[in-house]
């Protein structure tokens, strides 16, 4: 009889093909996975590993090269729609680079929850890629289910906000200050992870002619790895108090509600749950 195998966090993450860094978080950060104690070592469980990996699989999407120029233009004209031009030329000047990479990263979780519940409810959803006056909390604008004579695209009966944080982090964090303003505030937040790489801008510009000689040193761009990790619904999120500093790693945040990715609602059967609500 083959005896299953127990890993350790640096086994799990080679299994896993996943870096141990990210792995180590979203186990002792982010409560996905529990390490539990076998004589003198903490080891994650083949069962544990087996049921996080089928979890991931059904959450875990891929994005393109469209969908990364999709979310690219969208953030380049945000920054010069939404930039303050009294901050230009000042010590308070923002970086058009980090700005720019902000606003692609939470595009691209957007893109990532619409074909997660197109793949696995067959559900279509329009997103919000216009540029407006004011920003607005509501990130799916409406949807369309299966029906008998076609698809018609409706409201939602619940407002839904999309937050998107990188591949190694565990918070879903909203500022309190969003929850308590009634155009911003929404009933349901969905996590989402993206990996997007650090050289994503050199990726893109390698193509350009004038760089050819940098052809052999920048990698081509590939594909971007993103996985919906979940949601919670405001009055859950709320039932704790708002924190101004996370409690691992320490790190200060403006006044926020937070909560681990792995308390979010992710099973299929919630999803379901969900998707009948809106």
């Amino acid at each position: 009889m083959t005896v299953k195998k127990n890993y350790t966090i640096a086994e799990a993450s080679e299994y896993l093909s996943l870096p141990q860094k990210y792995l180590e978080n979203y186990i002792k950060v982010g409560n996905e996975i529990e390490l539990t104690k076998i004589g003198r070592r903490k080891l994650v469980l083949h069962a544990d590993i087996e049921e996080w990996k089928k979890q991931r699989e059904f959450s875990f999407i891929k994005l393109n090269r469209e969908d990364y120029l999709r979310c690219l233009e969208f953030a380049i004209r945000s920054f010069y729609a939404y930039r303050s031009t009294s901050d230009f030329g000042t010590s308070q000047q923002r970086d058009a680079g980090k700005f720019v990479s902000n606003f692609v990263i939470g595009k691209l979780g957007e893109l990532a929850v619409s074909y997660f519940l197109k793949r696995n409810f067959d559900l279509d959803t329009k997103l919000d890629f216009d540029l407006r006056d004011a920003v607005v909390g509501q990130d799916i604008t409406e949807i369309a289910k299966p029906r008998r004579g076609g698809r018609v695209y409706n409201p939602l009966n619940l407002r839904i906000a999309i937050k998107t944080s990188k591949m190694k982090n565990v918070w879903l964090i909203v500022p309190s200050k969003e929850v308590a303003d009634s155009e911003r505030c929404s009933d349901v937040y969905i996590f989402s992870r993206v990996d997007l790489y650090l050289n994503h801008f050199l990726r893109i510009l390698k193509e350009h002619e004038a760089l050819s000689n940098l052809e052999t040193i920048i990698p081509s761009f590939k594909e971007i790895d993103a996985e919906v990790c979940g949601f919670v619904k405001k009055n859950e999120l709320t039932s704790t108090p708002a924190v101004t500093t996370l409690p691992s790693p320490k790190q200060d945040i403006q006044l926020s509600y937070i909560i681990r990715s792995g308390a979010l609602h992710k099973s299929e059967s919630e999803w379901s749950e969900l998707i009948n609500e809106l």
